[in-house]
């Protein structure tokens, strides 16, 4: 489905989990005639790396794609990035949606500048067998516990990790709870490798781990092997859509596919649920999220905290 030509006009960076079963739905949408020729650039947010994420904080409305879509807290979210791109008024919701309602509403943006369109939801995973002599692990706090040293693979390369994982637990705990989080970090990767860490551990790699929820069903049951829903909750990480104003038809069809209800229910097959107001959840009832809040988002300047925090973790788990 790929075009050649780099002129963009919808540029989807989408979590890993997605990225195959929507560009499949986009080829059957397209070919059925549901959808009209648009040229997207659709690839996983993996693949994009920490410097795509800064050029697109940096770049101005008009240098983008008419469309585009991007998971997680990250730089987007700095001060500066956020108030020219996000809140300038150069982007409309175009969703159509009702008051948002269900479990992910507050990820709903009171201003109605961002459309978030579904959460990626970050869990635990330990193995209770090989985690004798350390605390139980039940909630993110129990990671502090001195037991739980270099004990949990965190996701990152082992020189930057997982942004909205960082700034959700120093949003939730403080500063100064960081550093135990810190050291609780024995290792690293992308979900798919510490999915095979988790399924065969070998000696000295870490008991524990940070999963996507659906990473973290991949693996194969076995005893004392269990996906830990943290009491403070699931930690969401928004996949947001950008949709600029004057956005030609073509482009507009294409956003409100994205926002309807087959591409809800896509998303929370692969276990990310949607925010659409009234959809299905398709989470266990009683099961929470642990979100930074649009409190924090525009509180304070996000960018100069991940930059703080992207130092402290350089080096963690190796």
């Amino acid at each position: 489905m790929l075009e050649t030509d780099m002129e963009w006009e919808a540029e989807l960076a989408l979590p890993c989990p997605v990225r195959v079963p929507l560009e499949r739905a986009f080829e059957e949408a397209r070919d059925l005639g549901l959808l009209p020729a648009v040229k997207v650039l659709l690839e996983g947010h993996a693949n994009k790396g920490e410097k795509a994420d800064r050029d697109l904080a940096k770049a101005l409305p008009e240098d983008l794609p008419w469309l585009f879509l991007t998971p997680g807290v990250g730089w987007l979210y700095g001060r500066e990035s956020r108030e020219r791109l996000m809140d300038s008024g150069a982007f409309s919701d175009i969703s159509g949606w009702d008051e948002p309602s269900g479990p992910l509403a507050p990820l709903s943006d009171p201003l109605g500048h961002a459309m978030v369109l579904c959460a990626n939801l970050t869990v635990l995973v330990v193995d209770d067998v090989r985690a004798q002599g350390r605390k139980r692990l039940e909630s993110w706090e129990d990671l502090l516990d001195p037991s739980w040293e270099r004990g949990l693979a965190l996701r990152g390369n082992g020189k930057t990790f997982c942004e909205t994982t960082l700034l959700t637990l120093e949003s939730r705990f403080g500063r100064e709870a960081m550093d135990g989080f810190r050291r609780a970090v024995g290792g690293y990767g992308h979900p798919s490798q510490m999915v095979k860490m988790m399924s065969k551990p070998s000696e000295g790699t870490p008991v524990a781990a940070t999963l996507p929820l659906f990473f973290a069903r991949l693996i194969p049951k076995r005893e004392g092997l269990r996906i830990v829903w943290p009491t403070e909750g699931a930690i969401a990480s928004p996949v947001t859509l950008f949709v600029r104003k004057g956005a030609p038809q073509n482009v507009l069809e294409l956003a409100r596919w994205l926002c309807g209800a087959d591409v809800a229910d896509l998303n929370a097959g692969v276990g990310l649920p949607s925010c659409r107001p009234q959809h299905a959840w398709g989470i266990p009832e009683g099961r929470e999220l642990l979100w930074i809040g649009w409190d924090a988002i525009r509180g304070q300047d996000l960018s100069g905290r991940l930059a703080d925090l992207q130092v402290l973790f350089d080096g963690a788990g190796t």
